[in-house]
């Protein structure tokens, strides 16, 4: 009965996987502000000040926190490829690519502004183009 059982979810599982599409092992790095201003995104991206300074506090030498979008691997890989650094100035938010598709869309969707509704189709244009 439990070989029957074993048979039957090793069946499934290979036709299931076999239809899914399998994104490759991906990364692509953004600004946080190709996202939208941070009043825009910060829902989305939290803010856009270093994790390790108080809230909206920033230095003059800060570097920009970047955005990663990543697909086909687990979120540990993609903080051990792009670690967060404070030594360094490296900050990063990691964002699924699915996700990053979703709040696009709701964003190109709302059309709060054209110019800013242009940049973020252009975005998604540019993430479609590498993970698909």
């Amino acid at each position: 009965m439990i070989t029957i059982r074993f048979l039957c979810i090793a069946f499934l599982l290979k036709h299931i996987l076999a239809c899914a599409p399998l994104l490759e092992p991906q990364t692509l790095i953004f600004n946080y502000d190709d996202f939208g201003p941070q009043a825009l995104a910060q829902e989305f991206l939290k803010g856009s000040w270093w994790r390790w300074s108080e809230s909206g506090a920033s230095t003059a030498d800060a570097e920009d926190v970047q955005i990663i979008v990543y697909a086909g691997q687990p979120l540990a890989s993609v903080k051990e490829q792009y670690p967060i650094d404070e030594a360094k100035g490296r900050d990063y938010r990691y964002v699924r690519y699915r996700d990053a598709i979703e709040y696009l869309d709701s964003k190109i969707e709302e059309d709060l502004i054209p110019s800013l509704t242009d940049e973020l189709k252009d975005i998604r244009s540019e993430l479609i183009a590498v993970f698909e």
